[in-house]
């Protein structure tokens, strides 16, 4: 399966608040099936492990077996600030360590693959 990054980027550091995930086969070899999930996460997040967390129980609720899939891909939505969003009266804010940095590198890593 051949992953490529689109070339339209969310603006920096925006959260998003839904996650749309999707696949299908090769339609000139397999049979017909094409399916789609989508997911409200509990708050809004800009954190690519989230995404992928996401992403792989989308995945296993709408694979089946017997198909080779040719094309799979997750688009984000609903986006907010980060950090902007209602939360329960009681809950507390537990963020993921390190999180800013990581994804800080990360996006200066894919501008330098981009423009290769």
């Amino acid at each position: 399966m051949q992953v490529r990054r689109s070339g339209h980027r969310k603006a920096p550091r925006e959260a998003a608040g839904l996650l749309h995930y999707h696949v299908y086969p090769n339609r000139h070899t397999e049979p017909r099936y094409t399916n789609t999930a989508t997911v409200n996460p509990p708050f809004p997040s800009d954190d690519t492990r989230d995404f992928i967390e996401l992403a792989r129980v989308l995945l296993e609720g709408i694979r089946r077996d017997g198909y080779r899939y040719l094309k799979a891909g997750i688009m984000l939505c609903n986006f907010s600030p980060p950090r902007v969003c209602q939360r329960h009266l009681f809950e507390e804010d537990e963020g993921r360590c390190g999180s800013e940095e990581l994804m800080e590198s990360l996006e200066s890593w894919l501008e330098s693959c981009l423009t290769c």
